[in-house]
């Protein structure tokens, strides 16, 4: 190949030249490209793999603390291999946490609104721990009424229509106050310091039964029929008393505004061979679709559209606080295929 002042002398020689160098120059634009490519096909199966990490429709405050975790755990790994030289995995280290920063971003403001609601719950909750030391009062009055209507009935001469009418009142007001009782009896067991005093393994059966007490009053009204199957001798984890009647209390509260009139609920459990335990509450009248399972475990999500004039209509709260409490202990809550005569079926499996 000759050269001379104005350069390369264009013969065959530079034409294999300038080849080679287009060569080398696409070579290095399509490595350049496919490791490109790598990091962000590794950056998407990274997410995937978070988010099958993630519990299924958690809430956006456990979705956010998993993020936080893994972003931290990749700029941890982008630190370490920086450290050894490695910059080029370190890179990836830590465009993968920079992609979790993204998605904790996304999920930050619902989370903000779910932490806000859990507070306004939290205060209302205060406030009915104060209320349970007005109630013996209440008790007290409606005891005192009830009497006196008691005494006016036995007295002689009164005319047929009062009787009939006093009559009336003396049986309302002997519901309302055996509907207090059970309330009053409901919130002492899930409120007072001896509720959270300690763990221990609770007796399932009767903290079902101490459940019942909240929807007692509103299971009466509509005739439905809640039977207690679960064998006396099953003990849940560790766990405070409050907490599990507070989740047997959501369960009968969704089950009891399903089951509708003359309807039936049924709890029953079992130990599998492996040592958990496999608890079942289910009822009659609304079934759920099977693609709402899940979605009823979200936030917000309220199993039913009309309201009760006892337990309301909710907030969509009760099974995302269930599931919540129910995974602090390794512990599962879902919707099953319910057994014959009912439609609805909820399963909580306990650990060993």
């Amino acid at each position: 190949m000759l050269v001379n002042r104005e350069g390369f002398i264009p013969n065959q020689a530079f034409a294999d030249l300038t080849a080679i160098v287009r060569t080398g120059i696409d070579l290095s634009t399509r490595v350049q490209m496919a490791a490109s490519a790598k990091r962000r096909t590794d950056r998407r199966t990274q997410r995937r793999e978070a988010t099958d990490r993630k519990p299924e429709f958690a809430s956006a405050t456990q979705t956010t603390e998993l993020l936080v975790r893994e972003a931290k755990t990749h700029a941890a790994n982008a630190r370490a291999l920086v450290s050894s030289g490695q910059i080029e995995s370190a890179n990836t280290e830590f465009m993968a946490a920079l992609s979790q920063v993204d998605n904790i971003a996304a999920h930050a403001d619902q989370a903000s609104h779910e932490i806000a609601m859990f507070r306004v719950l939290a205060s209302v909750g205060t406030q009915v721990a104060s209320f349970i030391h007005e109630i013996n009062s209440l008790l007290d009055m409606a005891a005192a009424v009830e009497k006196t209507l008691r005494t006016i009935l036995e007295m002689q001469g009164l005319p047929k229509e009062h009787r009939q009418k006093l009559s009336s009142m003396q049986r309302d007001v002997g519901d309302l106050k055996r509907a207090i009782e059970r309330q009053a009896s409901y919130l002492v067991d899930v409120v007072t310091p001896d509720a959270k005093r300690r763990r221990s393994r609770q007796i399932l059966s009767d903290r079902f039964d101490t459940g019942v007490k909240l929807v007692a009053n509103s299971a009466d009204r509509q005739s439905i029929k809640i039977i207690n199957k679960i064998p006396s001798d099953l003990r849940s984890p560790p766990m405070f008393a409050a907490e599990l009647t507070t989740i047997f209390s959501n369960l009968l509260s969704n089950a009891v505004k399903a089951a509708g009139s003359k309807g039936t609920i049924r709890a029953t459990a079992r130990k599998a061979a492996s040592g958990s335990i496999h608890l079942r509450v289910e009822n009659t009248g609304i079934a759920v679709k099977v693609r709402d399972r899940e979605r009823f475990f979200q936030p917000f999500e309220s199993t039913t559209t009309t309201v009760d004039t006892v337990l309301g209509q909710g907030m969509g709260l009760g099974l995302t606080i269930t599931r919540a409490m129910l995974e602090e202990y390794g512990a599962t809550i879902r919707f099953v295929e319910p057994t014959s005569g009912f439609a609805t079926a909820l399963e909580i499996v306990f650990p060993e």
